[in-house]
């Protein structure tokens, strides 16, 4: 089988869905260390802000619409349809960037700043984003970076495989809070040396959107990833790490992937029957059953509890504590 016209078209979509991501990339970060003070928008008054705040709201609508499946079937029109639904993840990518391009080179500067830290001190700033900048990295990383970087699709198509999709991520940063990648995104808006009323109207704005767009992302994995994804919403906070997430050793383990068990599995555990119905709800089925107690458990207590010596030895120590003090 000749393969040559599947390389072919996988290098065209990965050198293009890269060479777009280093450009948004570089555009990003060099727009939010100045302040969109470099930003080319040409209206001014009315018009630069109804522009503004189409630029403003394409992005996070972009981002999650191209997520569902009506979403997804319009990306499968911007390639080959031999490999539509294979490179779906790269023309993601690709779209993505090419919005956060129009967003931070577009913009018109209003030329209004709510701070501007001078040097010496604006390069604790700077240290403080690339910092951010350092977070978001590792995250995309440790969420399955081939798809966050759209080169799931292209070196898929390339090898002639099947893509093959990450699991859910639980660990790294991913094993403290949940939303790893929307709270250093939201950290790289937030710490700039140059706060201009621009900067400060995208932050605000995305930052919102990086607090209640997880929950569309959430409804996904629930529906993916079922009982599990509940267990691990339950016990990793969305973004502020608690001392039980951030210590390992007070989290019930269970063998070498250091899982949480299933409501079902402490069904079992407890000696309740295979037939015993749940809820279908991973938090309210271990509360009602870390409220149970197994009648044969029940049995044995009582059994022992009513034995003649067990039960002399219970009323001596009684009469030992309360009485004989």
């Amino acid at each position: 089988m000749d393969l040559s016209g599947n390389k072919t078209t996988a290098l065209f979509y990965g050198l293009l869905c890269h060479g777009i991501f280093l450009v948004a990339g570089a555009i990003m970060f060099i727009t939010i260390l100045t302040g969109f003070q470099f930003s080319v928008g040409p209206f001014e008054g009315f018009g630069a802000v109804v522009i503004n705040l189409l630029l403003l709201i394409q992005f996070p609508m972009g981002h999650s619409f191209f997520l569902s499946n009506r979403g997804m079937k319009i990306l499968e029109i911007f390639a080959p349809k031999s490999y539509a639904k294979t490179l779906r993840t790269t023309v993601y990518a690709t779209i993505a960037s090419i919005q956060l391009i129009l967003l931070f080179s577009l913009w018109n500067f209003s030329g209004v700043f709510i701070w501007q830290i001078e040097t010496p001190a604006s390069l604790y700033m700077i240290i403080l984003n690339l910092l951010s900048w350092a977070l978001l990295s590792i995250s995309s990383i440790q969420a399955g970076y081939k798809v966050q970087t759209g080169s799931l699709g292209w070196t898929s198509v390339y090898q002639g495989k099947t893509p093959i999709f990450p699991d859910m991520p639980t660990r790294g940063l991913f094993s403290i809070i949940r939303q790893p990648i929307y709270l250093s995104f939201s950290l790289v808006l937030w710490t700039s040396p140059s706060m201009s009323l621009d900067l400060f109207i995208v932050a605000l704005s995305y930052s919102l959107y990086c607090y209640f767009g997880p929950m569309l992302k959430e409804k996904r994995f629930q529906k993916i990833y079922g009982e599990r994804f509940s267990e691990y919403q339950q016990t990793v906070p969305n973004y502020v790490p608690t001392i039980v997430s951030l210590n390992t050793s007070q989290r019930p383990i269970y063998g070498p992937i250091k899982r949480h068990l299933t409501a079902k599995e402490i069904t079992r555990a407890f000696g309740f029957p295979k037939s015993i119905k749940l809820l279908g709800n991973h938090v309210l089925d271990t509360k009602a059953l870390g409220n149970a107690v197994h009648k044969d458990l029940v049995k044995l207590i009582a059994k022992k509890l009513l034995n003649y010596d067990n039960l002399s030895l219970i009323i001596y120590q009684f009469l030992r504590v309360v009485v004989m003090k």
